[in-house]
């Protein structure tokens, strides 16, 4: 019997595709869900197909630390004031200087070193 190597590779190339796009949707889940303001979801969705070479766990695991801060800050407190997602990710406003009580420096400036120059595609 033989083996069709062109279909075992094709296979195995879709499955790996599904797993990368399954993965990309797990990091848009995480994101949307800790974000506070849920509007225009189908287009902050598309932001992450879009960017998906570039999103990892760890960029979304930071993502989600800094929209746990922002939630603490004076700007945040009325959610008229928060932006809307889609505009928060395409601004980078991770990097956002806003006001806290605790005045979380040190982490704001980590983040900023890490992710600073994501939007620059570098």
């Amino acid at each position: 019997k033989s083996i069709d190597i062109d279909k075992d590779v094709d296979k195995t190339y879709a499955q790996n595709s599904l797993s990368v796009s399954d993965s990309s949707e797990d990091l848009f889940k995480r994101f949307w869900n800790s974000y506070p303001r849920k509007v225009g979801k189908d287009k902050v969705e598309s932001w992450f197909k879009r960017n998906k070479s570039k999103i990892n766990e760890e960029f979304i695991n930071d993502l989600v630390e800094a929209i746990n801060l922002q939630k603490t800050s004076k700007e945040w407190s009325n959610i008229k004031y928060i932006p809307y997602p889609l505009t928060w990710l395409n601004r980078g406003g991770w990097n956002d200087e806003l006001t806290y009580s605790n005045n979380p420096k040190n982490y704001k400036e980590n983040l900023k070193q890490k992710w600073g120059d994501f939007l620059n595609g570098n």
